[in-house]
Parts: C-alpha cells; structure tokens; sequence
C-alpha cells in the first residue's frame, strides 16, 4: 500500500473522529451552556446590588450543528415600572478542538469556546450609535474539561454626550479579562488605553476635566462572609492622569497631574478582622503647573473590625439612595468608636519640591 494511501487514512479517520468528538461536544457544551444560565439566575437573585430589579438571562433558541451552534439570547431586567429587553447573538463553537481556536493556532482541548455579540432593539441602538460600530460589545469565552474558563468583554471605542450635564465622555480600546474557575472570578485585568471626560460650568458648580491614558488594573479576589469586602490583590497603573477643575463662583482654578502611577491594595481576612495595606508610587506630580517630583507611601489599617466595615459599606449604599446622610452616619458612630480603626503609616516619603509646597499650603493652629 502507498504511503499516500495510508496519509489519506489517516487523515480521514481522523476527521471523523473529530467530527464524532465535535458532536458529542457540542452536546455537552450545550447542556454546560444552559446548566451556566441556571447559574447566573440564580446568582442574580441572590445578588443584594438587585434589590430593586430582577434580572433574567433566558435562551430563546439553540440551534446545534455539527462543529457549531447558533444561539439567541436576552437578558431581562425587570423594573417597578418597566421591562428592558437586551438581545443578545453567540456562535458556540465546539470542541475538543474548537474552530475559531484553531484558526488562531490554539490547539489546547475545549469543551467550547464562544463569540456574543449586542443584537440591536430600541435599548440598545444607543451603543451602536456612541461607537459608530456594529459590535460595540463583544464577550469571547471559553471553557476547558475542568470547567475553568477565561471571559474577554471589549468595549468598542466611542464618544457620548450627556444632555442633561452637559458632560462629554470618549474612550479607547476598553478590554477585561476575567480567568473563571469553579464557576467564580479569581483574576481579572481591565485595560484601557485612553479615558476622557469634560463637564462644563453651566452644568455643574465646579467645571472638571479629567484625562487618563494606559490604565491597567490587575485583581485576584475572593469572597468572604461580608457580602460587600472581597480579600486579595487590586494592582493600578496609570501613565499619565490629568484633572482640571474651575470654581463656578469664584473662577479658582485647579490643575493636578500624575505620570507614570503605580498602586497596590492588598486586602488580608483574619477571623472577624480585616487588615487593608496601600503603597502607592508616582514618578511625577504636578499641582497647578509646579513639578513636585516623586511621592511614595505605605499605609495600613490593621485589625479592622469586620462587620463595622460592612455597616459602613452598607450606610453608604444607603446614602447613596436617601437624600439625607446624618441619620446613618450617627447610627454607625454611636456603634463603633475610633478603635475600630486603627491606622499605621509605615512610610511617606516626598520629594523637596512637594515638602515645600504642602508646607506653604499649610495653616498652623496653635493651643
């Protein structure tokens, strides 16, 4: 028998075998797709953030092929006095070897690996038409034989105007990363190239300009008993953050800039307690034009009481939904005194430039 011959075989046998393995894959990624949804349901309900909504992710149709299927999806948020409708479009590519993988020469087994895409209706026209594209909004997912899996959400650069404040927004390449595992977020990484906002005095009492180029933002998080204090790693940098400010009655002008920022919060869990530490680096720093140089500091709360950091958190969720503050806040520092907060500053170093301004800057009261 030829040589050529036997490669035919080969070849042959092997597609069919994938095409038998792309099938049974395909129906188990089928069952792994709606057994998630049930999932994300359920985790909507349970979410206290939704208190005042419902939100529901429902399949509407799942058509299977043999290497592919076709999906139609909307998520439902259901208010006091309305209905939003967000449709939703996915091809679900199966594995072991998923299609849209391969084509990127990503050999590595999948149970699936997916591509959503924002459908147009009445809602959401409004991201079709801030960033002139017809994918504004695009998840990439993927999920391996350990039911791990790694989601990618790109926001499409765009610009928006708000009519009520007058405030103008533009954006570059928004991209975040999120690794999955055991159906919850361990790593995320946020990206953006450039962020701009710019309101104007008329709208608000101070006029605000904020400019913002190459952010990342790094996490590794885990939950713990309090619903909104998460214990791991938030690491920032920013290349270059500019805000200017201009007082509505008094025409008092404020310009402060940042280069090359760098930031760690690392949030540690210890019984009932909670430890926060912050180190912060800039290379630069300019206030009102002035180059005040370099600023490193190393702060940290140690031995946080747990649960009034929650009551705290919780107070200013409700703030944020009462018009009046006073009643929270003399609630939560009749409970819980000073001690509960107790503040270290391991280091603070500043460089001549900035000693000498803050010290010009500063009042002195003497007893």
């Amino acid at each position: 028998m030829k040589k050529s011959k036997i490669a035919a075989g080969v070849v042959v046998a092997l597609a069919a075998v994938w095409c038998t393995s792309a099938w049974f894959t395909g129906k188990k990624a089928e069952e792994e797709y709606l057994y998630q949804l049930e999932q994300l349901n359920q985790l909507f309900t349970k979410t206290e953030a939704l208190e005042e909504s419902k939100i529901f992710y429902k399949n509407i149709k799942f058509e299977r092929g043999l290497f592919a299927s076709h999906i139609q999806d909307q998520i439902e948020i259901h208010k006091a006095n309305e209905t939003i409708i967000i449709p939703l479009s996915s091809t679900l590519y199966h594995g072991p070897l998923p299609l849209d993988r391969v084509a990127k020469l990503n050999f590595v087994p999948a149970i699936f690996s997916s591509q959503t895409l924002l459908g147009k209706n009445a809602t959401t026209q409004a991201f079709f038409d801030i960033t002139e594209s017809e994918k504004p909004l695009q998840l990439n997912f993927a999920m391996n034989y350990s039911l791990s899996g790694n989601a990618e959400l790109k926001l499409a650069s765009g610009q928006y105007h708000n009519e009520q404040s007058k405030t103008d927004f533009d954006w570059s390449n928004v991209v975040l990363n999120i690794d999955l595992n055991q159906n919850t977020p361990n790593n995320y990484v946020l990206s953006v190239d450039t962020f701009n906002s710019n309101a104007p005095n008329h709208a608000v009492s101070t006029a605000s300009s904020i400019k913002i180029k190459d952010l990342v933002v790094q996490g590794s998080l885990q939950s713990t008993k309090w619903p909104f204090i998460y214990s791991g790693n938030i690491n920032s940098k920013i290349g270059y953050f500019e805000q200017n400010t201009e007082s509505a009655e008094s025409g008092e002008k404020f310009s402060l800039i940042q280069k090359n920022s760098q930031a760690n919060l690392t949030t540690q869990v210890e019984g009932d307690t909670v430890n926060i530490i912050n180190k912060t680096n800039l290379d630069e720093l300019h206030i009102n034009g002035n180059n005040l140089g370099k600023v490193t500091n190393n702060v940290e709360f140690n031995h946080i009481d747990g649960n009034a950091l929650q009551e705290l958190l919780n107070i200013l969720v409700a703030i944020g939904k009462a018009d009046s503050e006073c009643l929270y806040l003399k609630h939560w520092c009749k409970n819980y005194n000073k001690q509960a907060w107790p503040l270290r500053i391991i280091s603070l170093k500043l460089s001549l430039p900035l000693f000498l301004f803050l010290m010009k800057k500063a009042k002195w009261h003497w007893i």
